[in-house]
């Protein structure tokens, strides 16, 4: 709400601003409630791909949403990172069991053991990934996306609007932000 708040004061003063926003600052459902007003911002994304890109992981993402009945229905970048969290812990669940420790230490061991680590299936949706005792942050790679609002917004839920392309996310960079000792995460 106060994303879509900040947005929609911002084009009804004629501010010229060009916001950029992490993944949580932004989102379809944000969009769709921001209209017009969100057209143009710039976000990080988790994830290599976003819903409907043609990557070879995004025939098991709609394998799962088939699951639910609906493979053809939009799903969000959360939805797709949350795909690739699951798969990343999964593959450290099986390995802990292969070693006969399935506990916290032993999952969290398990995650230490790949480097530039992508999940079984997901490759070119999840990001490649690297965790380690001394240093937890596992992605390292930032794709940024920008936003396109082409029409009216109000009427339709966000499936129809990403079918439409009356919203697009259109992938515009991908960054990679170096493992300096100081940005060191936990």
């Amino acid at each position: 709400n106060s994303t879509t708040a900040l947005l929609k004061a911002c084009k009804t003063v004629g501010a010229q601003v060009q916001f950029m926003t992490n993944v949580w600052g932004v989102d379809e459902t944000v969009i769709k409630a921001s209209g017009k007003a969100a057209d143009g911002i710039v976000f990080a994304v988790r994830t290599s791909s976003v819903w409907g890109e043609d990557t070879e992981g995004m025939e098991l993402i709609r394998n799962i949403s088939s699951m639910s009945g609906k493979q053809d229905q939009y799903r969000s970048v959360h939805y797709i990172s949350a795909i690739c969290s699951t798969f990343y812990i999964v593959e450290a669940m099986k390995t802990a069991i292969a070693e006969g420790k399935l506990d916290g230490e032993g999952i969290r061991n398990a995650m230490y053991k790949k480097d530039n680590w992508i999940p079984k299936g997901l490759s070119g949706v999840c990001l490649p990934s690297t965790w380690k005792n001394d240093d937890h942050r596992g992605l390292m790679e930032v794709p940024i996306y920008m936003v396109k609002v082409n029409g009216a917004t109000e009427k339709k839920n966000v499936d129809q609007l990403m079918k439409e392309k009356v919203i697009q996310l259109v992938k515009e960079d991908q960054i990679t932000v170096p493992r300096r000792p100081e940005w060191r995460g936990y």
